[in-house]
Formats: structure tokens, C-alpha cells, sequence
């Protein structure tokens, strides 16, 4: 196993018991300082919204314990929308670095590192127990990833080698995003590298439009405006959701596009293409029913599309 590009496998993490370093040794340790410069390195890409896929090639535990420092310094900080920028740069850089990885070794990962049991089927399809599919799936948008969409044999949900990497991220993004115990102060070292990323994280912050107020948004529009300021990495049915919503009740195409910046994977040319397409066809939102299928209704409001909860609110 490359524990330089898994450095969250259960491989890396049995290489750094046997090393013995503590946290005084992150901090301190004069082999290790290359460590924690990569460890900045990967957390400034997180911030920044691009990706790190360097990897050392001399000492290849330098990127386990960058890896191990990035996520004391996410934790230290407290903050969502660093982690949940952090859990998204480790997320793609996993997809980018697992390519062309010879399938029983992503196997092997998922089984020793997730606990999550598979079977190769012939044409590198993969067996994905039932649960663990739904578990997994559940943070991914498009109707490909629902159940009445796929194939489903004995309890097993069949995906492609491509779609079973994607699933694998998927594990990788939830380990991150689990809060772990690190309490108290940081030794100095640390403190002041959690400081510099915390710098960074505001002025990035700062660079972001705040998000505007328009009237009374619906539930479910609200909920998704919050997420993504929180960084989150929202699926795409419901960027197309948000977008056609706050178009149809109003909002300026350049006022839109400024609400989807603190996504992990913003790409401003990108974006603005997309709600100029989606203004130009004149695109409607789902209505509830579709909404609920996929996740993002929050609630019983009384209405059948989100279109109608600002009309609604006003008739009482």
C-alpha cells in the first residue's frame, strides 16, 4: 500500500505506532519538520480551494504525518468551513491519486482501513453491501446514485471500479469530518502554525460576498445557503435547485454565483456559465416531491414547491 498517497490507511497508521512519535514529536522533532511543512502546504490548498498532489518520494511518512498535523490543526481551530474544505481537498486528492490503482489494492483499502467488505465481480464491477452503499451514497447527488436506479442483487448494490473509488472518497471525506479529542493548547510550534492557518482562513473568508437577504427563503433554500457558507461540499442536484430558486424569485445572476464562492470546488468561469444557463432556459426548481427524493427538504412546510413558501407566508 502507498501510504504517501493513503496516509489514512490502516497500513500508515501501523508504520506510526511503530515510529512511537508523540505530539511533542510532531511539534518538535527535527525529522519531522519537512512534515509539518507539508502539513501547511496541504492545509493553504484547502483554504485556497486547490489541490496539493505532491508527494515525497525519499520519505513517504512525511506525508502520513503531514496528513496526522493537518487534521490537529483543523480540530485546534474548531472551524467548518476549514474542515469541511480540508475533508474535500483530501477527498479529491484521493480520486486524483487512486487512478489507474489496481482494483484489489482499493479493495484492500476499503476492507482494512473502512471496514467495509466488497466482492470483485467480473469487468471490475464491485459487490458494495447494501448498507454501506446508502451509508456512503447518501452525501452524493444525481439520480445515478439512487437505489431504484441501480443494480441490486442479494443485498448487494453493483458499482463500477470508477464509481466504487467515488464511494471509497466518500469514507475518506467522513473519517475526516468526524471530530476527534484534541483538547487543550497545542504545543507552541503547533499553536503557531494553527495560527498562520487561521489567518489565512479569515482573510479568505473575508474575500467571500456575504450572503444576501431577501425577503423569507424557503426551509429547504435556507438550509443549503447555510451549508455551503459552512464550506460544505453540497451535491449538484441541489446547486441546480439553489440556483434556479433564487433566480425565479429575483436574485441578480452575479449575486447567485457570489453564493455558491465557499463551496470546496468553487470555479468562478465555471459557475457563472452554469446559472447563465439556468436563468437563460428559464429553468424551474423541483418541486417538494423531487426535493425529498434526494435529500433536501427539511420539513413539512405546507407547500409543494418552494416557489410557493414566500406566497404562502404571505397570505397569513
Amino acid at each position: 500500500m502507498d501510504i504517501s498517497r493513503y496516509p489514512f490507511s490502516k497500513e500508515a497508521a501501523e508504520l506510526v505506532e511503530e515510529e512511537g512519535y508523540n505530539l511533542e514529536d510532531l511539534a518538535y522533532h527535527p525529522d519531522l519538520l519537512k512534515a509539518r511543512e507539508r502539513a501547511l502546504r496541504r492545509l493553504f490548498s484547502s483554504i485556497e480551494g486547490k489541490l496539493d498532489l505532491s508527494i515525497d518520494e525519499v520519505r513517504p511518512m512525511n506525508d502520513v504525518y503531514a496528513f496526522i498535523i493537518s487534521r490537529i490543526i483543523v480540530e485546534r481551530i474548531g472551524d467548518k468551513f476549514l474542515r469541511n474544505r480540508f475533508a474535500e481537498h483530501e477527498v479529491k486528492r484521493f480520486l486524483k491519486l487512486s487512478e489507474g490503482e489496481y482494483l484489489p489494492n482499493l479493495v484492500k483499502l476499503a476492507e482494512r482501513s473502512f471496514k467495509i467488505e466488497v466482492r470483485i465481480l467480473d469487468g471490475n464491477m464491485v459487490a458494495v453491501p447494501y448498507d454501506k452503499y446508502l451509508e456512503l451514497a447518501r452525501g452524493l447527488g444525481g439520480d445515478k446514485w439512487r437505489l431504484v436506479n441501480r443494480d441490486i442483487r442479494g443485498g448487494e448494490v453493483i458499482v463500477s471500479e470508477r464509481e466504487f473509488r467515488r464511494l471509497l472518497a466518500e469514507a475518506i471525506r467522513m473519517r475526516v469530518l468526524r471530530p476527534s479529542h484534541i483538547q487543550g493548547e497545542l504545543p507552541k510550534p503547533l499553536e503557531d502554525m494553527a495560527q498562520v492557518v487561521r489567518n489565512l482562513l479569515e482573510a479568505k473568508k473575508k474575500s467571500i460576498p456575504k450572503k444576501r437577504r431577501i425577503g423569507k427563503l424557503a426551509p429547504c433554500m435556507s438550509e443549503l445557503i447555510r451549508r455551503i457558507s459552512d464550506g460544505e461540499n453540497i451535491p449538484h442536484a441541489a446547486r441546480f435547485a439553489l440556483a434556479a430558486y433564487l433566480l425565479k424569485i429575483g436574485w441578480d445572476k452575479r449575486k447567485v454565483v457570489d453564493i455558491f464562492r465557499s463551496l470546496p470546488d468553487f470555479k468562478e468561469k465555471i459557475a457563472t456559465y452554469q446559472v447563465e444557463q439556468i436563468a437563460r432556459k428559464g429553468y424551474l426548481p423541483p418541486n417538494c416531491l423531487k426535493l425529498r427524493s434526494i435529500g433536501i427538504c427539511v420539513g413539512e412546510c405546507g407547500v409543494n414547491n418552494p416557489l410557493s413558501y414566500g406566497r404562502r407566508k404571505a397570505k397569513k
